[in-house]
């Protein structure tokens, strides 16, 4: 018999970033000085885990948030070989999301499995002050009247957070619609519209 086969192993082949419960080992054939030979048969059933986690995050998305808005926060994290071992965000799954200042934010979730794989998922979002009109958008006014328009900022409730510290800037007026009432205020004469700003 070949002295190296007084010991051998059989191993698996599975590729990396893959993952089953089925992984098969290979053969291995042995034979005597005679020429008698026998093989060591493959023995399959094993559990190989090569992949990360995976990690869903249904919220928050990647967008804006405004200011206080209550945001339920919604990820889970699976894995198809060995299992979970850790899968945590800033907070538990279903606890609302950080809205409590304006900013660029990131919601980061990271996964372990049972052999030592990780994975990490950042889900970049930002949170903004609301705008609350304070003044009637119903009414029409004369063409190139001047029309006074007083805005406030505010948080997802209404309510007011606006300071002399914050600075507005108008960068435009836009049509929404054409549902103005059919009564025409005058404003006070000619001129172009002016958009003013006073913290309320």
């Amino acid at each position: 018999m070949n002295p190296g086969d007084a010991r051998f192993s059989l191993s698996t082949s599975v590729p990396a970033g893959t993952e089953t419960a089925s992984a098969s080992t290979g053969s291995h054939t042995v034979c005597d000085v005679a020429g008698r030979c026998t093989t060591a048969d493959p023995v399959a059933g094993h559990m190989v885990d090569k992949k990360g986690p995976t990690i869903t995050v249904a919220s928050p998305t990647q967008t804006q948030y405004v200011l206080n808005q209550g945001v339920a926060t919604s990820y889970a994290c699976t894995d198809g070989g060995s299992g979970i071992a850790t899968c945590a965000g800033p907070g538990a799954s279903g606890t609302n999301l950080a809205t409590a200042s304006p900013g660029a934010r990131t919601f980061n979730v990271t996964a372990t499995d049972s052999v030592g794989s990780s994975a990490t998922t950042v889900i970049g979002y930002t949170v903004t002050y609301g705008v609350c009109v304070m003044f009637d958008e119903t009414k029409a006014y004369n063409r190139n009247s001047t029309v006074p328009v007083r805005l406030r900022l505010c948080d997802a409730a209404r309510s007011n957070v606006s300071s002399p510290t914050i600075t507005v800037k108008s960068v435009g007026l836009k049509k929404k619609d054409n549902s103005a009432s059919t009564t025409v205020e005058d404003s006070g004469g000619p001129g172009q519209s002016r958009l003013s700003f006073s913290p309320e």
